[in-house]
């Protein structure tokens, strides 16, 4: 408007913070403006105009992580919806409790925590978190492997016996200390073991067992962690029994019945040539070594052990049918071959018949003892 009273405003130069503006004008920002008008030399007043910020009205909370291992931090974040990171301003809440570490937040206990934030007059969404121990341990130690040892496979239990006591042992190797709570369940036995890692690298478990046996066979134990393990445990069926560190029949193949006497024939069990005694065991087994069988001073001996070998003699097909080698006043459980025929004779003071050792040996025939592979 001129001082002539007329409206100009169509012909003149409009500038806020001397930027040219048009009539109508709309500021982005909150700020102070200066506006006024040019027409050729004339200037007009200044107008300064204030604009305040637009108020938020809606605040949201983000988490960089929903699940955590028990000791590990989590970073939170607050934005309005005028898209302002109001993070160092806003007050973090924790089941309705003030979070003192700000916006980074580390539990102190396994659960699930209910999260929310508040600035100025405004309070965000809930983010739920849920926190954990630590997969490999179930503490808040950390494992990257576990290796069992091998433990002797006597003495064994069998099906319906308390398994409790029994002990296996695993080597750990631990990445942080801290605790752990370690299981494994099978066939009605529960090995486990918790306890604190005070050291890292390679540290020794001892789960211990509880429970009674429910069936006989190899049964396979697998830890209840994560990355896990497995330790196999045999358990004896009836008919077997211990002897040596090793688990064996307890009587020969064919055999009716365990030895009552040394010439319990019920217990000597089928004569077998070398073809036949090959295929004789059950799966799992297999015919013992020498080194195996000789273990006894005399034949009296060996049917007095836990094995209760009878003195079964052997049989020779000879021309005219089965020939008797000997009388039964020694056991032969064991399958032998001509090369170790001569030093079986020797060891056990055998003395069958004149060049034993040249007998063709798949005409020799004797009972047999499996042993477990």
């Amino acid at each position: 408007m001129t001082n002539l009273t007329q409206d100009v405003t169509l012909s003149v130069a409009l500038f806020a913070n001397d930027t040219t503006i048009s009539s109508v004008y709309t500021p982005t920002m909150a700020g102070t403006y200066t506006l006024r008008a040019t027409s050729g030399t004339l200037e007009s007043n200044s107008v300064v105009v204030t604009v305040n910020a637009m108020p938020a009205t809606s605040l949201t909370l983000t988490a960089n992580h929903t699940t955590v291992v028990l000791g590990q931090s989590i970073t939170l974040n607050a934005m309005n919806n005028l898209a302002q990171d109001v993070t160092p301003t806003a007050t973090f809440f924790a089941d309705n409790i003030a979070i003192t570490g700000g916006a980074v937040y580390t539990p102190t206990a396994v659960g699930t925590y209910t999260l929310h934030a508040t600035n100025e007059s405004l309070k965000s969404n809930t983010v739920m978190i849920t926190v954990i121990f630590d997969p490999s341990t179930n503490g808040t130690a950390n494992v990257s492997n576990y290796v069992p040892v091998t433990v002797p496979i006597c003495p064994a239990l069998k099906a319906g016996d308390n398994g409790s006591g029994v002990t296996q042992t695993l080597t750990a190797t631990v990445n942080k200390t801290g605790t752990y709570n370690i299981s494994a369940t099978a066939n009605g036995v529960i090995f486990s073991s918790s306890g604190t890692f005070t050291n890292t690298g390679s540290q020794p478990v001892v789960l211990t067992a509880t429970g009674t046996v429910s069936n006989s066979g190899d049964h396979i134990f697998s830890l209840n962690v994560t990355p896990g393990g497995v330790f196999s445990i045999y358990y004896m069926k009836d008919d077997e029994l211990c002897f040596n560190g090793k688990i064996w029949k307890d009587k020969n193949v064919g055999a009716t019945r365990v030895a009552t006497a040394g010439n319990d024939t019920e217990a000597y069990g089928t004569y077998m040539t070398v073809s036949e005694r090959s295929s004789a065991c059950p799966s799992g087994f297999r015919i013992p070594t020498s080194s195996e069988i000789l273990v006894f001073p005399n034949v009296n001996a060996a049917y007095f052990s836990p094995l209760r070998l009878p003195l079964t003699g052997s049989t020779y097909d000879c021309p005219t049918g089965t020939c008797v080698l000997n009388d039964p006043k020694h056991f032969i459980t064991f399958v032998y071959r001509k090369d170790e025929f001569t030093d079986l004779l020797s060891v056990l003071g055998f003395d069958f018949y004149p060049n034993a050792a040249e007998e063709p040996a798949d005409k020799v025939r004797v009972p047999v003892r499996c042993i477990k592979n």
